[in-house]
């Protein structure tokens, strides 16, 4: 095998981290090596200003740095060594530990200083260093050794997630980009469609977009600038213009205005984002005097890319859109009969059930909200209730840390695995009554012709077949990723709550935190409609706590896989 072979892994791997429905494992990362460099940085400073209040904040961004640091290949060091930034960091991390809340030290300006040369080095270069990383792997001629297969691909699929991270923070969105690499994924495996691919975005990057949103409920008799009666934007296209769709779009209707905003953007659904945020910043300033206006945006934009000589015209949808959004009747119906158990059920006490309800209520309510700052508060409201105490002495955020991290270490190694299960079985390497086990997992990797596939059954093996170290050093990591992550979420919730932040590019935490949520409401859902059929005892919030705790105790006793993927009777 050479070099171009892995091209397949490439794009079935880009694909992967960028479709909302992959299993969050294997979806693009919020950080790679430069934005946590960024993220670091502020947070030293914003713990040196006093808007991050907690140490821990800073100190898990920094193991994160570390970690990320420790593999990459890509960043450049202007005149300092890799090892001897990483020893900088490891140092500023003991001296946190010590310090007792000195946040003015020598080393927090240093280490600022040291990141932002860090920083400006790279911040052009970045990108195409990490372009011809990827291309030097395509270009070899060499053989991949079997023995070195899996190292290859690994560090591949190290490249290609830190690409796809870099291209999200240049400005594209994850569905633009899902649909230039679903494009050229039908592209032959050579070194000419990989360059083709590289200037597609690299070309892509500064395309003049006109973004025609329409609004709804103002008036004939209020005038207001940026808001037209009338559509003077005129797709080039004759078939386009002349299509239901866009006939409706554009007439004009009574209380119907055209908002046009010109931007320079990406793709389609970053200019959209770039537009609402502006339409929403004139709506907050209508409302302080018109507040009584009943203002809807309408959920399809149209957007016109200039491309070459003539003008590109689609439509698209103006919500943000998070990951793991699907549709199910049947699993909604079951799930409904079970709620309703619950709510029914007498031994169940009055908190739980309120916790039940309004952690429902405002999943909805996130869920149907427009403004993506009022869906994670409200997402963020619905965990932080269930997992919130009576007694003042005990910190909320501490509990959901706690017994969040419950919840993910008992269900991460099941739910991987099954995920390939399943895939191996749309593969048609398993059949439907099989399972997958160290009985059959070196003839399932041969039998293998899909290089994604083959590599995260290597992977699997080696974390959770060998030795019960590799499994609890598996499952260790995730929960590493999951503390910060959750660290991450908490300080985005007080800027947005405490220092009234708007932000608009949050759509991967508020993916996260709306996963969490729902895993939390299922699992409590399934647990007490279980517990319940037997039970005489008054069953409280903190019984599922204990029940999780004590689950996570059991697996903690040998770390063997059985413990792992031990099927509890109120198991989905």
């Amino acid at each position: 095998m050479k070099g171009i072979h892995l091209y397949s892994f490439f794009k079935d791997r880009l694909k992967e981290l960028l479709h909302l429905n992959s299993l969050d494992s294997y979806r693009v990362r919020h950080h790679n090596v430069n934005t946590i460099l960024n993220e670091l940085r502020d947070f030293i400073i914003g713990w040196q200003n006093f808007t991050v209040k907690r140490a821990e904040t800073v100190q898990l961004s920094l193991r994160e740095a570390i970690a990320i640091l420790d593999k990459d290949e890509i960043l450049r060091y202007p005149g300092i060594g890799k090892r001897s930034v990483i020893e900088l960091l490891r140092k500023f991390d003991a001296e946190l530990n010590s310090s007792k809340g000195n946040r003015n030290t020598p080393a927090c300006t240093q280490i600022t200083y040291l990141l932002s040369e860090l920083l400006a080095f790279n911040k052009d270069i970045y990108l195409d260093n990490l372009f011809s990383s990827i291309e030097k792997i395509f270009a070899s001629d060499e053989e991949i050794a079997d023995k070195d297969f899996y190292i290859s691909v690994e560090r591949l699929d190290d490249m290609t997630s830190s690409l796809a991270r870099e291209l999200l923070n240049i400005g594209y969105s994850k569905r633009g980009l899902y649909g230039i690499i679903k494009y050229y994924s039908k592209k032959p495996d050579t070194i000419d469609s990989f360059h083709a691919f590289k200037n597609c975005l690299l070309d892509e990057r500064g395309r003049n977009h006109c973004v025609v949103l329409v609004v709804h409920g103002i008036p004939g008799n209020f005038v207001l600038s940026n808001f037209k009666s009338e559509m003077d934007v005129d797709p080039a296209n004759e078939q386009f213009r002349s299509s239901p769709q866009f006939v409706n779009f554009a007439s004009p209707q009574p209380k119907k205005r055209f908002y046009v905003h010109r931007c320079v953007a990406s793709d389609g659904d970053s200019a959209i984002k770039e537009a609402i945020t502006k339409l929403s910043a004139d709506i907050d300033s209508i409302n302080l005097y018109l507040s009584r206006l009943n203002i809807e945006i309408q959920p399809t934009a149209l957007v016109v890319r200039e491309k070459d000589k003539h003008h590109d015209a689609i439509f698209l949808p103006t919500r943000f859109f998070l990951d793991d959004d699907f549709q199910d009747m049947a699993k909604s119906n079951i799930f409904r009969k079970k709620i309703d158990t619950i709510l029914g059920c007498k031994y169940v006490e009055h908190d739980l059930k309120d916790r039940l309800v309004s952690a429902l209520r405002h999943l909805r309510i996130g869920d149907r909200d427009g403004e993506i700052e009022q869906r994670f508060i409200n997402y963020w409201i619905a965990l932080e209730y269930i997992f919130s105490s009576p007694m003042v002495e005990e910190n909320t955020f501490g509990r959901l840390k706690t017994n969040l991290s419950n919840i993910l270490f008992i269900n991460y190694v099941r739910r991987n695995f099954d995920d390939l299960e399943n895939t191996l079985k749309k593969a048609a390497l398993l059949s439907q009554g099989e399972a997958l086990s160290d009985k059959n997992i070196d003839a399932l990797t041969q039998s293998a012709s899909n290089i994604l596939l083959k590599y995260r059954l290597m992977k699997y093996k080696s974390c959770l077949f060998v030795h019960k170290d590799k499994r609890k050093n598996f499952v260790h990591n995730h929960m590493d990723n999951v503390n910060m992550h959750l660290s991450r979420i908490y300080h985005l919730r007080n800027e947005l709550i405490h220092e009234a932040a708007i932000k608009q590019d949050i759509e991967d935490l508020t993916s996260n935190l709306r996963y969490y949520l729902i895993l939390v409401i299922t699992k409590m859902v399934s647990f007490f409609n279980y517990a319940i059929q037997d039970s005489k005892m008054d069953l409280s919030i903190e019984y599922f706590f204990y029940e999780m705790k004590k689950r996570r105790m059991i697996i903690e006793e040998d770390w063997s896989f059985d413990s792992l993927m031990r099927q509890f009777p109120y198991d989905d």
